[in-house]
């Protein structure tokens, strides 16, 4: 979370981001998908097995508009 673009960043290939919502849907992803109660689900899990692991991750993907043509990329 420390290192999402946020407004005003300015992505690898030159565009500022405006009405940039990232943080905002991350968080709510978290609450509604009840994240931090899974993850915590997953460390008990851990503690209690010796052999068995379980695992949980979110992650966070952007895809960049495919135009070669920068003022194609709105």
């Amino acid at each position: 979370e420390i290192n999402f673009q946020h407004e005003r960043s300015v992505t690898h290939y030159g565009q500022p981001l405006e009405n940039c919502t990232l943080g905002r849907v991350w968080d709510e992803l978290k609450t509604s998908s009840e994240f931090v109660k899974a993850r915590d689900d997953v460390n008990q899990f851990n503690a209690e097995n010796r052999w068995r692991k379980r695992g949980i991750a979110m992650v966070p993907t952007k895809f960049g508009i495919s135009f070669t043509t920068k003022f194609m990329n709105q």
